[in-house]
Order: structure tokens, then sequence, then C-alpha cells
């Protein structure tokens, strides 16, 4: 049974939803607004900044789901599905037919070539076998490996934001009101860091996705 509160939770929403909070909230102590960064100095104030940053993780976590699609998926879906693609070389025959094989003798169904035909059909087969997985120790696994994949991608949407909110002092278009040169530099790192960000949780969201659809593929072949 799945507990109200996991591991994953943490990775994928809590970790990106602090991350942003944290920038906004260093904006506003910025702008001279100091009773935010003392209420979240107490035990209570520091609970609900983690309750608050499990709400935005759970934004970030749609907005990177819409994001993946448009930037990282080929033809707009998981690539999870071209492992039921036969052409798409990513398995070889042999296994292949054992993925075929397995999954009609798990699910009870047949998939017809026109079924393999289409991608949408392929993405749905790829979701059935992920929760298809039985095997105590590769269901675990795959949920890590599931928790760190959501969790850079919830961190691409967040440095993206961070990036936005920090270009106002960073460039000087929004002026504070004390120590102007020193919160410029200050957010000038933020800035680069988050382009820096963007890029390598772009890249780790490819690399984790693509890690995923194989694990849960292979998992799904040797699960017994």
């Amino acid at each position: 049974m799945r507990s109200r509160f996991n591991y994953h939770d943490f990775l994928a929403y809590v970790f990106p939803g602090l991350l942003l909070c944290l920038i906004t909230i260093l904006v506003i102590f910025a702008r001279g607004h100091y009773r935010l960064f003392a209420v979240i100095q107490t035990f209570g104030g520091f609970l609900l900044l983690l309750l608050f940053s499990y709400l935005v993780g759970q934004v970030l976590q749609a907005v990177g789901a819409w994001f993946e699609k448009k930037l990282f998926f080929p033809h707009g879906y998981h690539p999870g599905e071209a492992f039921f693609r036969q052409k798409s070389g990513l398995l070889q025959p042999r296994d292949f037919e054992k993925l075929i094989a397995r999954y009609k003798e798990h699910f009870g169904v047949e998939l017809t070539v026109d079924e393999l035909e289409d991608p949408r059909r392929r993405e749905e087969c790829f979701n059935q076998i992920r929760w298809g997985v039985r095997h105590e120790a590769r269901a675990e696994y795959l949920t890590t490996i599931d928790g760190y994949y959501d969790m850079w991608r919830g961190l691409f949407v967040s440095f993206i934001l961070c990036a936005l909110i920090t270009i106002p002092i960073a460039w000087g278009i929004l002026l504070v009101p004390l120590k102007l040169t020193f919160y410029k530099k200050i957010f000038m790192i933020i800035w680069v860091a988050s382009i820096i960000g963007i890029y390598i949780s772009a890249r780790r969201t490819q690399d984790y996705m693509h890690t995923y659809a194989r694990e849960v593929v292979n998992g799904f072949l040797c699960d017994k």
C-alpha cells in the first residue's frame, strides 16, 4: 500500500517546488520585505514552506508534463511506446517476440499488427506493462528511477521560472532599496546558475526518461 507521503513525493514535488519558493522569497527579501523571511525561520513557518513547496511542485509537474510532450517526446508520445514498434530496433527480434508473448500471457490480449502500428495504442501498452511488473525489488527500482525522472522534469520548469523572476533585479530593471550593487551581483549569479540548470535538467530529464522506459521493458520481460 502506498504511503501518503514518500521519497518519490519529496524528489518529484517538494524539491523542485522548494527551489522556486526560496528564490521567490529571496526576491521579496531583496525588495525590502523581511517579514516573510522571518516567518519561515520558525518551525511552523518552515513546515508551511514545505507544504506550499509540495503544492507548487504539483503545478510544476503538471507544466512539466506538458513541456516534455513538446520538447522531449518524439512525435508527442512517450519513448516507451517505441519498444512495441518492431522496426524501432530497440529490441532484438527474439526479445520483441518475447515482449508481445509476455503481454498476451499477462493481460490476455493478443496485439494485432494494426494495433502495433498505432502509437497511441503502443503508449497504452507501455503504461500497462509498467504496472504489470510484480517483482517487488524491480518495482521498487522502477519507482526510484521514476522519482528521479520526475525530479529533473520538475527542476527543468523550476529553473526556467527562477531565471525569469531574477531577470528584473539581475539586469537592473527592478531596483532594490538597499545594496543595489550587491543584490544585482547575487541575482546575476542565480540567473546564470538557473540558465545552466535549465540545460542540465533538460539533459537529465531525457536521460532518465529513456532509462526509465528501458528498465520498464526489461523488468516486464524478466518478471515471473
